[in-house]
């Protein structure tokens, strides 16, 4: 039974497109929310682990974990829908493949962390194991349909390491900017 099930995998794997793998995106994000939401904000607020971003200590709470995440997950949610609407769109491409991308950086968030404190940083359990998946099924799924070109890859790797930063600009000092 479980072999059959592995084989599933194996073949929708293969068989499927970017916009369809793309869906795992959704799931991943939904399953490390899960693991992340509950405990991030005490982890951050520890003594020693301040969250330093650009620089700055930012102080989290769990209304703007709550909107940070809201921000990015309807991001992921309305990429997905729309490369499943338009699966031969470039650009769209590149934002599955910049998700990857942002996920692993996210997962390298998490890990440094837990490394080198040896402290447990929620989430990085859902990092460590499903966003470089996703990352290596999107990046297989490119590879199989010749998109690794250089204006895809290029805004993949844009797109995946700015979405994180600006959601947190735009949580932390637009939407949320009074709220401590």
């Amino acid at each position: 039974m479980l072999n059959n099930l592995i084989n599933d995998i194996f073949i929708f794997v293969k068989e499927a497109s970017l916009a369809n793998l793309a869906w795992f995106s959704v799931i991943a994000y939904a399953i490390h929310y899960a693991e992340e939401g509950p405990g991030l904000v005490a982890w951050f607020t520890r003594k020693n682990n301040p969250m330093i971003f650009m620089g700055k200590k930012v102080t989290y709470t769990q209304k703007k974990l709550r909107t940070e995440n809201a921000l990015l997950f309807s991001i992921t949610v309305l990429c997905v829908i729309f490369i499943n609407k338009y699966p031969d769109n470039w650009f769209l491409q590149a934002l599955i493949l910049g998700q990857g991308i942002g996920f692993v950086t996210n997962s390298i968030y998490h890990a440094i962390p837990t490394l080198k404190e040896k402290v447990y940083s929620p989430g990085v359990v859902t990092a460590s194991s499903l966003f470089p998946l996703a990352l290596i099924l999107y990046l297989y799924k490119a590879a199989q349909f010749e998109l690794l070109t250089l204006p895809i890859v290029l805004t993949a790797f844009v797109m995946g390491n700015l979405l994180l930063p600006v959601a947190i600009v735009i949580t932390h000092n637009v939407i949320l900017k009074n709220n401590y």
